[in-house]
């Protein structure tokens, strides 16, 4: 089940107030926030894999859970697709035909981003250069903890 809340209190028609958000996926709390009106609290986050069924339904679940997603089939869409719109989080299949996810960490760093980028394999690597390893296939529970987990860390811009 996935849920959004999103209250405003509004003392008076002059005024405008805080948003408060709390997301809500499979009964975990994944956020919850104070926004001030005319911000855009949702993380966005490129889900980049080769794998069209793995990047869909990462995309999907993501997007039920209330995040706003795109995906890329490898990393020099990625990297063309970084100038449009820098993402809050990347997560980048590891083994990938053109560029691969260690190699698109690099351009990303040399850019100047500091956007968490999270390595996915079905072979163990462990973070090594990446902020963070997710072993394929992946669990939903540990795939969204995370994924919130660095989000937290960094805030949304």
């Amino acid at each position: 089940m996935v849920a959004a809340i999103t209250v405003q209190a509004v003392p008076s028609f002059h005024d405008s107030s805080p948003l408060i958000r709390a997301i809500f996926c499979s009964g975990i709390i994944l956020s919850a926030s104070v926004q001030e009106p005319g911000s855009s609290p949702t993380p966005y986050i490129l889900v980049v894999d080769d794998d069209e069924m793995i990047r869909t339904l990462a995309i999907r679940i993501l997007t039920g859970c209330g995040y706003e997603t795109a995906g890329a089939m490898d990393g020099e869409e990625a990297l063309s697709m970084l100038s449009a719109r820098q993402p809050d989080l990347i997560l980048s299949d590891i083994k990938m035909p053109r560029m691969d996810g260690r190699e698109l960490r690099t351009p990303i760093r040399t850019l100047g981003h500091q956007t968490p980028v999270v390595g996915m394999s079905g072979d163990h690597y462990g973070p090594g250069e990446f902020d963070a390893f997710l072993e394929k296939p992946l669990q939903l529970d540990d795939f969204l903890a995370e994924i919130e987990h660095l989000l937290v860390a960094q805030p949304v811009v």
